[in-house]
């Protein structure tokens, strides 16, 4: 139909029906919440001073939350966990009703301020909660404040139990708080990308939790990527495995008597050949070694220190008067300086560094009035005394200080990411995993294509039938006919022919508004022309303004 038409009305027709039909790609909406130290004044007691994303919920006080890999429903803490029994935690230590709140992040009252729920379904949908807490027994929908905006969904509610310390925002596969937010189009791809940040006392961070993308400014050198699993860890359910293939301790010591230092032979702790699967999990703070592991890291110690006793596992034999959360390896102040870094190579292509100042810290806790305090009297391993939970090993966050973890669930095959966290960073960058957005339902893009066909053929038939009107074989011409000019020949209206053989006349040769020649210009040589039109009239003769 269109065999006709000239080239430029064919595409003046064309690329508004183009970008009619193409949808426009808006920028992705993210999600990002800061992540670090979390105090929320109580309103009906004590302040509590505790660590995470401080969240809000409709109707009740805000809690501090901690991401979680492996819970699918977000776990909120009531105020029965730290009644009667509750306070007393896994240590067998009697907690003040400040240092309990402090610990839990806070809590809520359930039956005041949320509508119950029915727990069918949270014990298959969080297999992980089982295996180290008590049952479900309690759920609520709840609605979250997301800045200006109101999330409902269901959750589970922590009554009892001595394995958690602050509330879980449910992240693994599955996540109904990542479904919510998609459904609430406030981010466009399941995925999340988290920098923890750091809790050491000589470099302390805040970290980010970036929801439906990640934070480029975080990135400084190419992801490293590995599958989620959705299958155990021994007797953990644990997403994101790794392959640990070595981890050593270096580091110097320093001998006070001789005031000289040297170097301490490096100590492998897992080695090449076991090949040992690690559990990486933000809710977690410490290292969990397996355990043939730690009397390596005793022997280092001794090595490093100079000291015979070695670290113990309990902080209370110290008699410390601090209520230690998740307690790492102790020993006393005076046992000497530990400067040791901790090496971490993972699938034999992706190695982390852990400084020392991410490695121990002076020991800290909450004292009687729940506030975070530093008992200087002792230093503190960032490594767990005890056997890993579920026996398997654990990378937590003194692991995640170093790098950044980005998880993508709308990928093909769901999988996770790292890369080396850059020095120094002082901003944020969050983009949408998401390729693109149209803000545009698949029903609305398909109607719209429809439209777009249909517009583009009647746009069509229309403007081909004016050009048959008004210019095609057969229309009448409205040209006037241009008049004789004394150099022009004249015209067999008027006046005798040329004689044959005469020379034709000199000067330039004005071409008319209808002539052919002028239509031939503008169809193959406009766009030249149109540039030498706009050729400034004072310019030097000879000279081409576009190259001066």
């Amino acid at each position: 139909m269109f065999a006709h038409v000239p080239q430029p009305l064919f595409l003046l027709v064309l690329l508004p029906v183009l970008g009619w039909a193409s949808p426009t790609c808006y920028p992705s909406p993210v999600v990002q919440l800061s992540l670090g130290n979390c105090t929320i004044p109580g309103s009906d007691g004590p302040t509590v001073n505790s660590w995470g994303i401080r969240m809000g919920i409709v109707n009740t006080d805000d809690l501090c939350v901690v991401p979680s890999t492996v819970v699918t429903n977000t776990f909120l803490t009531t105020e029965d966990v730290c009644a009667g029994n509750g306070r007393v935690d896994s240590q067998g230590l009697t907690l003040t009703d400040p240092q309990c709140r402090s610990r839990r992040g806070g809590f809520i009252f359930r039956n005041q301020s949320l509508q119950g729920a029915p727990t069918d379904g949270l014990d298959a949908a969080n297999p992980n909660w089982k295996a180290f807490n008590t049952n479900i027994t309690a759920a609520a929908t709840a609605s979250l404040r997301v800045f200006d905006q109101v999330v409902p969904m269901v959750v589970g509610l922590i009554s009892s139990g001595q394995q958690s310390t602050a509330s879980h925002l449910g992240l693994a596969s599955g996540s109904i708080l990542l479904e919510a937010l998609k459904d609430k189009q406030l981010i466009t791809a399941r995925s999340f990308g988290l920098d923890v940040g750091s809790r050491s006392i000589l470099a302390p961070r805040r970290g980010t939790l970036t929801i439906g993308g990640y934070d480029q400014a975080s990135l400084a050198s190419p992801w490293h990527q590995y599958n989620v699993v959705l299958d155990k860890l021994q007797e953990r359910f644990c997403p994101l495995q790794v392959s640990v293939t070595d981890v050593t301790l270096h580091g110097t010591f320093f001998d006070p008597k001789t005031n000289t230092t040297g170097q301490v032979p490096e100590k492998t702790i897992v080695s090449r050949e076991s090949g040992t699967k690690f559990c990486i999990e933000p809710y977690d703070n410490l290292f969990r070694f397996p355990s043939g592991s730690l009397e390596a890291v005793d022997s280092f110690f001794k090595s490093a220190t100079g000291w015979a006793g070695g670290p113990v596992s309990d902080p209370h034999n110290f008699s410390t008067n601090l209520v230690d959360l998740e307690p790492g390896l102790v020993y006393p102040a005076a046992a000497g300086s530990f400067n040791a870094t901790l090496s971490i190579t993972i699938n034999n292509e992706f190695t982390v560094e852990v400084p020392t100042h991410e490695l121990w810290r002076p020991l800290r806790g909450l004292d009687a009035a729940g506030n975070v305090a530093l008992d200087s009297r002792f230093n503190e391993l960032q490594i767990y005394g005890s056997k890993a939970a579920g026996y398997a090993p654990v990378l937590g966050k003194a692991f995640l200080s170093q790098v950044y973890l980005f998880v993508d669930y709308e990928a093909k095959t769901p999988n996770f990411r790292l890369t080396p966290l850059p020095p120094g960073l002082t901003a944020t960058a969050a983009v949408s995993s998401a390729s693109c957005s149209t803000g545009l339902s698949a029903s609305d893009k398909g109607l719209i294509g429809v439209g777009s066909v249909l517009g583009a053929i009647i746009l069509g038939g229309l403007l081909y039938g004016l050009y048959r009107y008004c210019w095609g074989p057969g229309a009448k011409s409205s040209k006037k006919k241009p008049k004789p000019k004394q150099s022009d020949p004249p015209s067999d209206e008027g006046g005798q022919p040329q004689p044959p053989g005469a020379s034709p006349p000199e000067g330039p040769v004005e071409v008319a508004a209808g002539d052919g020649r002028d239509n031939a210009t503008i169809r193959s040589g406009g766009g030249l022309r149109r540039e030498l039109l706009t050729t400034p009239p004072s310019s030097p003769a000879g000279t081409d303004p576009r190259l001066t």
